[in-house]
């Protein structure tokens, strides 16, 4: 699995960084009601749900960490649903309270 983990992380890092003027043209897309601008959104934030996935204390017991990813990448995108500021800066620290809540979930299910 370390492997799989390795390869998934080099695929974050080949997708750009957030910056704020490419935030703000793609959140106006997807207002407007054009998925892709939620889409890369979400491409250039992944870096976010896996730091978070990866470094979470105590992660939930049913969640091996694909697990753990999978459900980070679901909060990521709940937060862009949900977010109702106009900033890159705005919306990290949303997403890192909606990814950190979306795992809370999952504690205590069984595996």
């Amino acid at each position: 699995m370390e492997q799989e983990l390795l390869l998934y992380r080099q695929q974050i890092d080949e997708q750009p960084i957030c910056s704020e003027l490419s935030f703000q043209e793609n959140l106006t897309r997807y207002r407007a009601g054009d998925e892709m601008g939620a889409r890369l959104i979400s491409s250039t934030c992944l870096r976010i749900a896996y730091e978070i996935a990866m470094k979470l204390e105590n992660p939930p017991s049913a969640l091996d960490p694909f697990g753990r990813i999978e459900v980070a990448n679901a909060g990521l995108v709940q937060a862009i649903d949900s977010f109702t500021g106009s900033s890159v800066e705005e919306f990290i620290p949303h997403a890192r309270q909606t990814i950190i809540g979306r795992l809370d979930s999952w504690r205590g299910k069984a595996a």
